[in-house]
């Protein structure tokens, strides 16, 4: 048995590692959402505008007065800063969507094809977005895409027009110009999909990709760069599978991805998040217990759980026992946990 301040020690540090979806156009004081976040430490949301267990468009999102209330009610749960966050990229990948009453915004390639005529275009429909995120409650957005367009045939990247360029160099200055937008703003970004997802041939949210026979180090190139020159507010690790780096875990549960190659040979100290831990790749092959064990293990700092292709009410606390679990027969440690909270309240104070 843990001490009972161990525990709760324990309790706010999953908490805050955590970004969970939620269902609801408002926050009611029984709901789910707003027990984890008074109560159980959640440091993070994710919004959506589709629920994929309901096929229906009866998520969080309706129309632009509804979710600036939903914010702010979200916001006046805790006095900490709470991460609301979405998945806003331009083209296919907006959940803040016209028919919704907002902006439309381009894709990344067509932003990369417009920027030929227009060398600021890039900055200045990143900042506009970023703007209207920020008008509407949201400070973390899971963009810009920094994937190498390796094959434009890519089921869930290339034929959706998500990347940029097939020039790594390309995608680097463009990924940084999105990034420089957003932080005008002082709305958090992610690049991603980290080692690179570009030349995949299959979709990892439906299973295993596994980019072993297609992938060079050349799409470590707009990652490395960004390191260098400091555009990294956090990196998304992907779910697919690179033997390269590590020939038995995908890169989200991977210790050799992400603290071997990401932290130490890479240099980079901030924060990792993972792709949507629900998604097939993970899900079909591996329990919640051992992804949520193996990905802290590996090194990631935040883990989002989208609770929208698998619903579960539930599911903060039931990660917290996960975790405490894993303490207690010594497979994780309360030091390696703090290491992860120490690095989400640094990235949270630049929201302040």
């Amino acid at each position: 048995m843990l001490d009972i301040s161990i525990e709760e020690k324990l309790r706010a540090y999953v908490g805050e590692m955590l970004i969970v979806g939620f269902r609801g156009f408002e926050v009611n004081p029984g709901d789910p959402v707003a027990r984890d976040i008074q109560k159980n430490h959640l440091g993070g949301v994710i919004l959506f505008d589709w629920d994929a267990v309901n096929k229906k468009y009866i998520r969080n999102i309706q129309n632009p007065e509804q979710v600036i209330k939903l914010a702010t009610q979200l916001k006046a749960l805790t006095s900490k800063t709470l991460l609301i966050s979405i998945d806003q990229e331009g083209g296919l990948v907006q959940r803040f969507k016209p028919r919704w009453g907002f902006p439309d915004f381009p894709s990344a390639e067509g932003l990369a094809k417009a920027s030929a005529k227009d060398g600021n275009i890039i900055y200045n429909t990143s900042k506009k977005m970023a703007g209207v995120l920020k008008a509407h409650g949201v400070n973390f957005n899971f963009a810009p895409v920094a994937d190498v367009n390796v094959n434009p045939a890519n089921p869930v990247l290339g034929i959706h027009h998500r990347v940029f360029s097939a020039n790594p160099i390309e995608v680097t200055n463009m990924s940084q110009q999105f990034i420089d937008g957003h932080r005008a703003e002082n709305v958090l970004t992610s690049i991603k999909h980290f080692p690179g997802h570009g030349s995949s041939t299959t979709d990892s949210h439906l299973g295993f990709a596994d980019v072993s026979t297609t992938w060079t180090p050349d799409e470590l190139i707009p990652f490395q760069k960004m390191i260098e020159d400091n555009r990294v507010d956090t990196i998304m690790v992907s779910h697919v599978l690179n033997s390269n780096i590590d020939p038995e875990l995908p890169a989200s549960l991977s210790y050799k991805t992400m603290t071997t190659l990401l932290r130490e040979k890479m240099g980079y100290q901030g924060v990792i998040v993972t792709d949507d831990l629900q998604m097939g790749a993970i899900a079909q092959n591996y329990t919640v217990e051992k992804a949520i064990v193996l990905t802290i293990q590996g090194g990631a700092d935040i883990l989002i759980f989208g609770n929208t292709l698998i619903y579960d009410a539930d599911l903060v606390p039931k990660i917290q026992a996960v975790v405490l679990k894993a303490v207690a027969n010594g497979d994780l440690t309360l030091e390696r946990l703090e290491k992860s909270y120490k690095r989400i309240q640094t990235l949270k104070q630049t929201l302040k």
